[in-house]
């Protein structure tokens, strides 16, 4: 094999398992992060999050941040008895750190950071405790939907999300487009990604 061929092969490998690891990551091929918390769902039920902020350099080094963080990490699971967060990356540019890290699921998030969260099939939900009765917004329409209606969604996925306080905010990707949100999701045109804020019960409902 000649060495250009070579080289084409490393390549083409290269470029593979970035491919792979960017799927990995985001769980629900491309997606478009946003400044702030991103939070991609993913089919398994697990939580990637991507934090994009703004680096405070005058308090901390990228090497002090990364430790804070992993230690942070390390009683999280010491305390959960299992692995259920990992430490992705942490990455500094210019005044931007992003810290990328996966949850084994929504509960997870919600004990580790604050606030609650749930992710599941919403006869999971219901089932759990959570209650769907106050109107929500088909997406698509505009139009309000009322209590009976959910008879046929227990086996689309639930997004409940509050808050740990009022300045909460965060992006939530999916992986299938948004039905049914509640009136304080904003949710974009093609329906894959919702703005949620605040400490108040957030509803998302997706194929």
């Amino acid at each position: 094999m000649n060495k250009n061929r070579k080289n084409g092969k490393r390549i083409e490998g290269i470029l593979v398992s970035i491919c792979l690891l960017f799927i990995f990551l985001t769980g629900c091929g491309e997606v478009s992060l946003q400044e702030g918390t991103n939070l991609v769902f993913e089919k398994n039920g697990g939580v990637m999050v991507t934090y994009i902020e703004d680096f405070p350099s005058d308090y901390y080094d990228s090497d002090e941040l990364a430790a804070m963080n992993k230690e942070e990490v390390a009683d999280y699971n010491t305390k959960a008895g299992r692995e259920a967060v990992e430490i992705i990356s942490t990455e500094v540019s210019g005044d931007k750190v992003t810290l990328t890290m996966h949850y084994e699921n929504a509960d997870d998030y919600g004990n580790m950071n604050g606030g609650s969260f749930f992710f599941g099939t919403v006869s999971q939900g219901t089932a759990s405790g959570y209650n769907l009765e106050s109107p929500l917004k088909n997406v698509k329409t505009g139009e309000s939907v009322s209590t009976p209606d959910w008879g046929d969604l227990g086996e689309n996925r639930l997004i409940v999300a509050k808050g740990p306080d009022a300045d909460y905010s965060a992006t939530v990707h999916t992986y299938k487009k948004i039905l049914y949100a509640s009136e304080n999701v904003t949710v974009s045109e093609d329906r894959k990604t919702a703005g949620i804020t605040g400490n108040e019960l957030a509803v998302i409902v997706f194929k």
